[in-house]
């Protein structure tokens, strides 16, 4: 009775808690009490009413996340619009959304006492006991070491980063009464977090082409205390509008800033980091329900060491990784066993509404998979009864009317989209002519050395391993253990997957990596699993080298069937094969020896092994450390950050730049904001995708590329940023340049109005 009476305290209790913290207005205090309520508290409130009991910590943890982030969006939605019609100019401002999400919080809990409320600590108190809490504490340390390597840019300890993720991920496999499976969760999420901390505070400025919009619609709607229409609709304002209208990168961000009082970019970095570290989470938590645990951790892990799925365009992409998660979480609520379908329903609905309002490329693939399931299931009536017709009609009709209504140009987008899809369908181009496709992921190095060919060799196991799990899932039904939903998921994700490499320019509709981004979402555990397949076959293939001849598949009547081929044992008649009793026995044997059992495979520690030392290269592979180490291509990462800043490499030095915004580049972009609202202004290639997006604030329809054929109007402004003052060269495109004194005509009839003796700004004379 005194524990129940405890736990009716504690919402009440954090939640003044908060309040006192916004008050008294406690910096460091008020950030993480803030971030913690407003990411887990409404949605743990909601599964209480609710009443969905029994599924566990990290679930329970999980749907909390996202029925937060969804309470946050809605009722910041709701407060927006209702405060707009009784004449509030700031509807986003602190006290109405601090009075309305805490005011809702605790409704929604008084509701939740009558049901019964109740808090389980079991669980956490084991992971924080005496025995566990050195563990515990070098685990959450994890992300603090990451920070420091991206704010100091140390190469050793980047590299002491890496090498203790290498040995943390050994330990996992071979000492696991050192890391018990309970600590697996803990595990991925702190790598996950230290890995996008290192990738996203290299610089304390916005990272990524699309993350410049995504902010410049975030501050605009924090700075106006207002989220509406920007300006016209306009093509070259369409794609500010397709954003403006995501609540994900609008509404979410302001609500967290204003009630954090947190820097905007560091805010932005923070959220979005946190939110994305939830992904592999989510994703082991899903695996470990169809593979063992230890399949489970490793499968995540190569989602986690991806660049091109997790930390490098992703971490630009902000409203793709709220939508992705949205997409998870749908995923791991459809398979769970325990939620009432009428609960399961409705958060689904909740979820598919969420993904509508944070990415709509998402959305629309998730609309044809829920239609698929649908249509699978009235033909298989015991598959499936949770996605009914009136779910998937809701999820549809409300991603319909929002593109439809939502201040942007969403639906123009989803227009388009679908006319260049069939457009597309008939064009077969070669994929590595199409932008933004394979030739990304598994296009051959600028230069050839040990790394290259390490990095190579790597990239192709890993890819080979993919296709080989995902043909076994797929089709071999029989020799995996895998539930009939999963198996669905996969085969639609492989189907997708395999459309966008054979259709590459399709796939650049929406461009090639993040197919695979999302598609390595569901198809991670065919890596682990087509490794083990591949090292079972060729331990198979020495023990039977003398005895068998070849192996050969035979396809009859749907089914695969494995046939080893012995001399004289196999006699044709008229096309059918007539099979010896002791062949019969030998397809036995081979249909044993390949059979993929995820529970064999976690107790073989030998294959295990295999798995996580290519695991282990993988990642060094994916992080430039390889490169580094070995003198190969440098990229913009972390580890390479320096030798990119020094580089006589032009194409390199350009990839910085366009990468990293540089200091001085940003106070221009702050003086612009300041002191020049809405000019024309003139930027190379590097300043209009960056600083002057997310520093100056210029619209994109106000910004015009500066080249020695522009004819810049009167009046307006041209930007130098320090690749033009210091580097001498402007970039025209992603790999021409001309030199800055091309332009002299220009500035010769200029004002110079503001340097910092790094970046320029040149008024042109009327």
């Amino acid at each position: 009775m005194l524990n129940q009476r405890k736990d009716l305290l504690i919402i009440p209790a954090i939640t003044l808690l908060l309040w006192a913290c916004v008050l008294i207005d406690v910096p460091l205090a008020r950030g993480a009490i803030a971030f913690i309520y407003l990411s887990l508290i409404p949605g743990f409130v909601i599964l209480k009413t609710l009443q969905i009991k029994n599924i566990g910590t990290i679930t329970t943890l999980l749907l909390s996340v996202g029925l937060s982030l969804a309470v946050s969006m809605f009722l910041g939605l709701i407060v927006n619009e209702l405060f707009s019609l009784l004449n509030f100019s700031t509807p986003l401002s602190l006290f109405p959304l601090l009075l309305v999400i805490s005011g809702f919080t605790l409704a929604v809990y008084c509701i939740s006492i009558k049901q019964g409320f109740s808090i389980d600590t079991t669980s956490i108190g084991s992971l924080l006991s005496i025995s566990n809490l050195p563990l515990f504490s070098t685990l959450s340390a994890l992300p603090i070491l990451g920070l420091i390597g991206a704010i100091s840019k140390s190469t050793p300890i980047i590299l002491l980063f890496y090498l203790t993720i290498i040995i943390l991920c050994l330990l996992c496999v071979t000492k696991q009464n050192l890391i018990p499976a309970k600590y697996y969760p803990l595990v991925v999420f702190s790598i996950a977090l230290s890995v996008l901390l290192l990738n996203s505070f290299v610089i304390g400025y916005i990272l990524g082409d699309d993350a410049q919009l995504e902010y410049y619609v975030f501050r605009h709607s924090l700075d106006q205390g207002y989220w509406g229409f920007i300006g016209e609709l306009t093509p070259a304002l369409r794609t500010t509008l397709d954003y403006n209208a995501m609540l994900s990168v609008t509404i979410l961000p302001s609500i967290y800033a204003l009630i954090m009082n947190l820097k905007t970019e560091i805010l932005f970095k923070v959220l979005y980091s946190c939110v994305f570290s939830f992904i592999p989470l989510t994703l082991f938590w899903i695996y470990k329900n169809e593979i063992s645990k230890p399949l489970a951790l490793l499968s995540s892990l190569f989602f986690i060491f991806t660049i091109n799925a997790f930390f490098g365009e992703l971490i630009g992409l902000n409203r793709q990784i709220v939508a992705e998660l949205f997409l998870l979480l749908s995923i791991l609520l459809w398979l769970n066993k325990t939620v009432p379908a009428g609960k399961k329903r409705l958060l689904l609905m909740i979820f598919g509404a969420c993904i509508a309002v944070s990415h709509y490329t998402i959305a629309i693939v998730y609309i044809l998979f829920i239609t698929v399931i649908v249509i699978f299931s009235s033909i298989r009536p015991k598959f499936d009864d949770t996605f009914n017709s009136p779910t998937v009609l809701f999820i549809a009709g409300f991603s319909f009317l929002w593109a439809a209504f939502s201040p942007g140009s969403v639906l123009i987008s989803f227009i388009n989209i679908t006319g260049n899809t069939i457009v597309n369908l008939t064009h077969f181009g070669d994929a590595l002519s199409a932008p933004g496709n394979a030739g990304v992921i598994y296009g051959l190095p600028q230069i050839f050395s040990v790394a290259s060919w390490v990095n190579l060799a790597t990239t192709g196991v890993v890819t080979l391993s993919l296709v080989v799990g995902a043909l076994t899932l797929i089709l071999l039904s029989h020799c995996i253990e895998f539930s009939n939903k999963y198996r669905l998921i996969v085969f639609l994700t492989a189907l997708l997957f395999a459309f966008s490499l054979v259709f590459p320019t399709v796939a650049a509709t929406l461009n090639f990596t993040r197919f695979y981004a999302i598609c390595l979402l569901i198809l991670s555990p065919c890596i682990t699993i087509g490794f083990f397949v591949l090292l079972n076959g060729v331990k198979f293939s020495i023990k039977k080298l003398r005895g068998i001849k070849a192996y050969f598949l035979i396809i009859k009547h749907g089914k695969l069937v494995f046939l080893s081929k012995q001399v004289g044992r196999i006699k044709k008649l008229r096309g059918d094969i007539v099979v010896g009793r002791r062949i019969i026995e030998n397809i036995n044997k081979v249909r044993k020896e390949i059979q993929v059992s995820p529970h064999k495979i976690a107790k073989s520690q030998k294959s295990l092994l295999f798995i996580t030392v290519l695991l282990c290269v993988y990642s060094l592979s994916q992080a430039g450390v390889v490169n580094y180490l070995g003198g190969g291509t440098v990229h913009p990462q972390p580890i390479g950050y320096l030798q990119m800043r020094h580089s006589d490499d032009l194409m390199v030095t350009l990839q910085f730049y366009g990468r990293y915004i540089q200091v001085p580049d940003a106070r221009s972009g702050d003086w612009l904001a300041k002191y020049s609202v809405d000019s024309v202004v003139y930027g190379d290639l590097v300043s209009s995708f960056t600083s002057l997006i997310s520093r100056g604030f210029v619209s994109k329809n106000l910004i015009f590329p500066l080249a020695n054929i522009t004819a810049p109007v009167p009046g307006s402004l041209i930007i130098l940023n320090s690749l033009n003052v210091d580097g001498g060269v402007i970039a025209v495109q992603s790999s021409t340049v001309i030199n800055t004194t091309d332009i002299s005509p220009y500035l010769n009839d200029s004002d110079l109005i503001y340097t910092n003796g790094h970046s320029e700004i040149w008024r042109l004379n009327k």
